[in-house]
């Protein structure tokens, strides 16, 4: 019957293997001048987290790879080179770091346990916007399907790309190169490779969804984080509120801009593909006609 049909189809997601192949080597630059641009955990307490995620079956796509991308900015040590100068940007933050900068990144950091986790945020602002807007219930189901898709097309792209391009996190590079030895970031740096930015993919597919189905230059306010007792916040778009929330990690001294800029790349990508794959109900979901 359909329902031992889907529990079938199921079990060749391949999540049975992320979890039998959880133990991760990371490729060794622990004393290996050949190899500075590897990543390593930056805390000895933890292992790499979802290391086999990317290889999970994406939904309503043929391929998790189709937005695959390598670093638009390559590594370097060398002072004159566009890396160094984007170390330097993101430790300049730090060193003149304004109340905006701290806000804007606990903002959006969204930590799985005391919030609704960087996709969930985007699920949140759509909850809003449905009210808003009154939409029907079928309506309200085409939005949830397509964002919850995209979401979790973006995690799986932007993990693919981790841990093949494997490369070193910022704490790390300022720490050995700029030799910053007691620097800390204002966030605490996550147990996965730098590039791209996980926060940035979610927000670029996020948007890219929400602009299709409500328009753009929509101005709105989320109100996401008053359960953790942050003001809401205004933007002028979903694109906007997704620049932001990109850009929060920068802030936040996790990641370099070049991660930033081809996270939302790589999601709004995702989101894209997805939608001239995966056709909905009454259509383009432009407008809010359908009421």
């Amino acid at each position: 019957d359909l329902g031992n049909a889907i529990i079938e189809y199921m079990k060749t997601d391949l999540f049975d293997y992320t979890r039998e192949n959880n133990i991760y080597e990371s490729p060794s630059r622990a004393g290996d001048p050949a190899h500075p641009e590897l990543w390593e955990p930056t805390d000895i307490d933890k292992t790499a987290f979802e290391p086999y995620f990317g290889g999970l079956r994406p939904l309503g796509l043929d391929t998790s790879e189709l937005c695959m991308m390598e670093p638009t900015v390559p590594f370097s040590m060398e002072d004159t080179s566009e890396f160094f100068k984007f170390t330097g940007k993101l430790y300049g933050i730090d060193t003149a770091f304004t109340e905006y900068d701290r806000i804007t990144s606990l903002y959006w950091a969204d930590d799985p346990v005391e919030t609704y986790t960087p996709p969930g945020h985007w699920m949140k602002i759509a909850k809003q916007q449905v009210r808003k807007n009154n939409f029907n219930l079928a309506k309200t189901a085409e939005l949830y399907c397509h964002l919850g898709m995209a979401e979790y097309n973006a995690g799986l792209a932007v993990w693919k790309i981790k841990y093949k391009v494997n490369l070193v996190r910022p704490v790390t590079y300022i720490r050995e190169v700029l030799k910053k030895t007691d620097w800390e970031p204002y966030i605490e740096t996550p147990p996965f490779p730098e590039y791209p930015s996980g926060h940035s993919g979610f927000s670029g597919a996020g948007s890219q969804i929400l602009t299709h189905y409500f328009g753009d230059n929509v101005e709105f306010i989320d109100s996401t984080n008053l359960v953790i007792a942050l003001k809401p916040r205004k933007f002028k778009s979903f694109k906007d509120a997704a620049q932001e929330a990109a850009y929060s990690r920068m802030y936040g001294g996790i990641h370099f801009e070049a991660a930033i800029v081809d996270g939302v790349t790589v999601g709004s990508c995702v989101a894209d593909n997805l939608l001239k794959n995966v056709k909905l109900g009454s259509g383009s979901g432009q407008t809010v006609a359908n009421k």
